[in-house]
């Protein structure tokens, strides 16, 4: 009976949670050398699926995070307009690292999510463009994610992110969604 009841409340959890955060917004590049920490905030727009006749969704997003050794750490948070919300942790080891390419991996794990990303990104001090794959689960349902983003640093420590995400929750094509998103993240 404990099992049961375990059981909905992790499901029932899961559904109330906002699932994931809609958008990626943490590019693989390296801070400034004064710098040892990164803030920042995005909105996300989401598209209905090509069947059915959803509305479009929106959310937002913020992070902050810091780099350690080899490893990344971020605080990730977001809510859609729906009145959902979640909250997790994201994990990176940044296993290449050039002037102009950086390879990794990573896991986030929140309420209501898990992701295994490759987060890639080529670029110079000033534009970069990035990816981040992932293989995980929103909500209840597991999702492909592939995220493509511009990085632009408008300022010494401000970047403008631009980001469109193709979703495939239940890694199903029906069920496809595109994921549009500009975001603010400043270094500190």
């Amino acid at each position: 009976m404990r099992r049961r009841l375990l059981a909905l409340l992790l499901v029932a959890t899961a559904d109330l949670a906002g699932c994931a955060p809609a958008g990626s917004f943490r590019p693989l590049i390296p801070l400034q050398p004064d710098r040892n920490l990164e803030v920042g905030a995005g909105y996300v727009a989401i598209s209905p699926r090509p069947v059915g006749q959803d509305p479009w969704r929106y959310g937002a997003q913020g992070w902050t995070t810091v780099p350690l050794s080899i490893f990344d750490l971020a605080l990730i948070g977001a809510f859609d307009f729906e009145g959902r919300a979640t909250a997790g942790l994201g994990v990176r080891v940044r296993a290449f690292e050039s002037e102009h390419a950086n390879v990794g991996a990573g896991i986030e794990l929140g309420y209501g999510w898990v992701a295994f990303e490759l987060p890639m990104a080529v670029g110079s001090d000033r534009v970069w463009l990035y990816t981040a794959p992932q293989l995980g689960t929103w909500g209840r349902d597991e999702t492909a994610r592939l995220p493509v983003g511009v990085d632009l640093r408008v300022h010494d420590a401000l970047h403008v992110r631009t980001e469109a995400q193709v979703n495939y929750p239940e890694l199903d094509g029906y069920q496809r969604r595109v994921h549009l998103g500009v975001g603010l993240a400043y270094e500190m």
